[in-house]
């Protein structure tokens, strides 16, 4: 099954306003909507899970962090002794 979203749900999704969204549409940096009727569109979620993906994968910043968290490195620890919490 499918998810579509509407257009309030898409903003929340992505933290993006109704006007950079439809910016992003015309410039081809954002998955168009599909239309659900005369006067409604919506977003198919694999779409959009697609879109935050790549976008993720694009941020320097979000992949340093990724490879230090998936290394450990930069995680608290927190030290267990035997017999206390």
């Amino acid at each position: 099954m499918k998810t579509i979203l509407r257009i309030n749900a898409v903003k929340e999704l992505t933290g993006l306003g109704r006007s950079s969204i439809y910016d992003k549409i015309k410039r081809n940096e954002f998955p168009p909507p599909i239309l659900l009727g005369p006067r409604a569109v919506g977003w198919l979620f694999s779409d959009l899970d697609t879109w935050l993906n790549a976008q993720a994968a694009s941020s320097p910043r979000h992949n340093a962090w990724r490879a230090a968290h998936a290394s450990g490195e930069g995680l608290p620890v927190k030290k267990v002794v035997k017999g206390k919490a």
